[in-house]
């Protein structure tokens, strides 16, 4: 029995220790414009978009953002999630987040991040 706890309590180290690592984010766009995708685990996924429409880029200003999930073509997410729009070029940030499950089917096609600037 004594040999048998350390098992366990490294076991478990091991797990959580593992779980908190296995993020695995992308971000796209610059420091105040930007979407990001967070994987976590291989079984979760988290969105968030953000901007500023007194923030000048990728060629204009933006008005409204959005991302959605997709696999083999579809929504996993219920269809785009969309920020605010913003009625005028403010200094106010503007963001939306949703997390969704994956696949847990190993030849399932794979799950897809998209997102998109609507510009004023």
């Amino acid at each position: 029995m004594k040999k048998i706890i350390p098992i366990i309590i490294a076991s478990f180290a091991i797990i959580f220790g593992a779980s908190t690592a296995s993020a695995a984010t992308q971000r796209f766009g610059d420091e105040i414009n930007y979407a990001q995708n967070k994987e976590i685990f291989q079984i979760r996924y988290e969105g968030y978009i953000q901007f500023k429409p007194n923030h000048y880029f990728q060629g204009g200003y933006v008005k409204r953002a959005y991302f959605n999930y997709l696999r083999d073509g579809k929504s996993v997410s219920g269809g785009r999630v969309y920020t605010a729009t913003a009625p005028t070029k403010n200094n106010v940030v503007y963001s939306a987040s949703k997390s969704v499950w994956d696949s847990l089917n190993p030849f399932a096609p794979k799950t897809e991040f998209k997102y998109g600037w609507i510009k004023f």
